[in-house]
């Protein structure tokens, strides 16, 4: 079961990864696709819950809570209201956040391993 959450974001990552948008690294990164969106409103004109998805993503993973990242991430990604590179950088930020909690799982991590079953029976919308 590890082993294939651990191939599936591998594989994932590798798809996400190809193409000319630059990967979202830092929560930096998640910020300035935001404040300086191309074609989209900027943070502080977007609307409160995408504001509110952004700065809980950000907390969540500064304080290494991945599971409340990427849930943070999904509603934000689902919210329709993201420019092409924004929902990019999304993306990447939820594969980090995802990937980090697949390793600490695989290590034995039990709140890992909860956090990822929990995210499993919740599958985006």
């Amino acid at each position: 079961m590890k082993a294939r959450a651990i191939a599936i974001s591998a594989g994932f990552l590798l798809l996400v990864g190809c193409g000319g948008h630059k990967e979202a690294k830092t929560t930096e990164d998640l910020k300035a696709a935001f404040e300086k969106p191309a074609g989209g409103p900027a943070l502080n004109s977007a609307p409160p819950e995408v504001k509110a998805w952004v700065d809980q993503a950000v907390t969540a993973m500064k304080n290494d809570d991945q599971a409340t990242a990427v849930m943070s991430l999904r509603s934000l990604r689902s919210s329709g209201q993201l420019t092409a590179d924004q929902t990019l950088t999304v993306e990447d930020m939820m594969n980090k956040a995802r990937g980090a909690l697949v390793q600490r799982a695989a290590r034995g991590d039990q709140q890992a391993q909860m956090a990822l079953q929990m995210l499993n029976q919740n599958p985006p919308r």
